[in-house]
């Protein structure tokens, strides 16, 4: 089942529902479907979207929230974040605010599990010797002071011996 917003109308208040909605005119209010969002050119809508897939090719302001995909068309401008598994934006789009997108479980750090890898973390630990804060002034190259951007435009000859430009 499908929902059509056209270009004639303006909805104050929220819009929720088991169907695709497409929005032609103007919403001022939360939406949220279990379907497909579609934001036409022509369409706006002034407050967040809770959806399964929400495309945008007009004017939203507010959070978009998408159980699968959010896709931002050339001419599409959204400012709010964003947050869904796949997130498209095309060139020429205009988005402000922030995206989370992909699979957060793939952003956990995974311990090692092979004994041969962690066996060989262990070694190269073993393997660098420990330095001292004298040993590591040491082994630094002395490095000669650097000179202001004065010393370097005016030649040596030209420069008093005490450092400081002369005025005539």
């Amino acid at each position: 089942m499908s929902m059509l917003i056209d270009e004639r109308i303006r909805v104050r208040g929220g819009i929720e529902g088991e169907v695709d909605l497409v929005v032609r005119g103007r919403v001022d209010g939360p939406v949220r479907v279990t379907g497909t969002v579609t934001v036409e050119q022509s369409g706006a809508i002034l407050s967040d979207i809770t959806a399964r897939d929400v495309f945008v090719a007009g004017m939203v302001k507010g959070n978009i929230e998408a159980s699968e995909r959010i896709e931002i068309a050339r001419t599409g401008r959204v400012a709010g974040d964003a947050r869904a598994p796949e997130i498209a934006i095309a060139p020429g789009a205009t988005f402000r605010g922030r995206l989370t997108m992909g699979d957060p479980a793939a952003l956990e750090v995974t311990e090692v599990t092979s004994p041969a890898l962690a066996t060989e973390a262990s070694q190269e630990r073993r393997a660098l010797p420990r330095e001292s804060h004298a040993d590591t002034q040491r082994r630094l190259p002395s490095t000669p002071p650097a000179r202001s951007a004065v010393e370097r435009s005016v030649p040596a000859l030209a420069r008093p011996r005490s450092g400081l430009l002369r005025r005539r």
